[in-house]
């Protein structure tokens, strides 16, 4: 049928459609509504065809690239209801990276939710093995759970991977903590 309005009158019904749920995910995102901006992408991509899809993609990252913006955005602004939505967009969306999920693990730990920012920094230490950042938040999750054994053998953990960074930039963080011996001694 698209293809009969093509013809007759040079309507590309498809490419409306397409342009109008875009417009529609747009609007939700720069209202601040990342679930309706989410729900209405994911209908979207339901009721596109195939072709329309691989179209589709420099948009899901403009998407997701917003999102996880206004996610740091509200971060820094102690907004943390905000940037978990927006960080969880953002994941949701294609945006599986480290920092996506470290920062929803921030504002996760800025509310006392342990376990979901744990699993946050799970996700960054799985998705990066040397982050430093990833093992930073496991260790203040832990701490902050008052689970401190476990903090403790994160920090540990986190000393090692600094003292063994490729990196000199990295390994040079590993100045600013004393080694459990020194701890132990001051003491």
């Amino acid at each position: 049928m698209n293809k009969c309005f093509v013809q007759l009158f040079g309507w590309d019904l498809q490419a409306l459609f397409l342009t109008a749920h875009q417009k529609r995910c747009q609007a939700f995102l720069s209202a601040g509504k990342p679930d309706k901006a989410l729900e209405a992408h994911k209908y979207m991509m339901d009721t596109i065809d195939e072709s329309a899809k691989a179209s589709c993609h420099a948009f899901k990252q403009e998407c997701s690239s917003l999102c996880a913006a206004n996610g740091r955005a509200a971060l820094a602004a102690c907004d943390y209801d905000r940037a978990i939505d927006l960080c969880s967009a953002a994941i949701s969306l294609s945006s599986a990276s480290s920092t996506a999920f470290a920062n929803r693990s921030q504002a996760g730990l800025g509310k006392m939710l342990w376990m979901g920012a744990l699993r946050d920094a799970q996700k960054v230490i799985e998705i990066d093995s040397w982050s430093y950042l990833g093992y930073n938040l496991k260790y203040a999750v832990l701490h902050g759970a008052q689970r401190y054994d476990e903090a403790i053998q994160t920090f540990q953990t986190m000393l090692s991977k600094l003292e063994d960074a490729p990196d000199i930039q990295t390994r040079e963080l590993r100045q600013q903590y004393l080694r459990p011996s020194e701890v132990e001694h001051a003491i």
